[in-house]
């Protein structure tokens, strides 16, 4: 009984996934992609804000080069995460927000 348990724990972050992103376009994709333990690398550049990420544990969203952070310019927000436990951000810049 214990080897399936073990077996099970050790799958979890096996599953995890890197998603890395370089337009808009390829950012918009991405979000319904993201699962529990997920990378979300963003390369340099600008992006519309308005971003909204929900349910999604452990999620890490960070510049591809944090030398060069993507920029989130205008929406009401830059982003909104709402039930995401253990969400880690590093390296983004957001500006012209309304909200």
């Amino acid at each position: 009984m214990r080897l399936p348990i073990f077996l099970s724990l050790l799958s979890t972050p096996l599953l995890a996934a890197d998603h890395t992103v370089a337009t808009p376009e390829e950012l918009r994709a991405a979000l319904p992609k993201l699962a529990d333990g997920d990378s979300l690398k963003i390369a340099p550049g600008e992006y519309p804000g308005g971003h909204h990420v929900s349910g999604i544990a452990r999620l890490t969203v960070t510049a591809l080069d944090p030398a060069k952070p993507p920029v989130f310019v205008g929406g009401g927000n830059a982003w909104h995460f709402s039930r995401c436990p253990g969400l880690t951000l590093t390296h983004l810049h957001a500006r012209g927000q309304t909200g």
